[in-house]
């Protein structure tokens, strides 16, 4: 992780932190959101639809829905 916290600080941006987190990573996400609501958080996603999300439930979807900020999904 923080080797691509140091490539992104050299595209420019200023202020980047790297965070190790524990429990449901949904939750644990989304929590930190309300702790630091001015955060972009970067996540990426599978992509799956349909079954396939419902039967595995989606990190993102719940983070995106539930976050206090700015997410940014991209498909990995």
């Amino acid at each position: 992780m923080e080797r691509v916290a140091e490539r992104v600080r050299g595209e420019g941006v200023a202020d980047v932190d790297s965070v190790v987190l524990h429990g449901d990573p949904a939750a644990a996400i989304v929590d930190l959101t309300y702790d630091n609501p001015d955060a972009l958080v970067a996540m990426t996603t599978h992509g799956r639809s349909g079954v396939g999300r419902w039967l595995m439930g989606s990190v993102t979807d719940r983070v995106v829905c539930y976050a206090a900020g700015p997410v940014m999904v991209l498909r990995g």
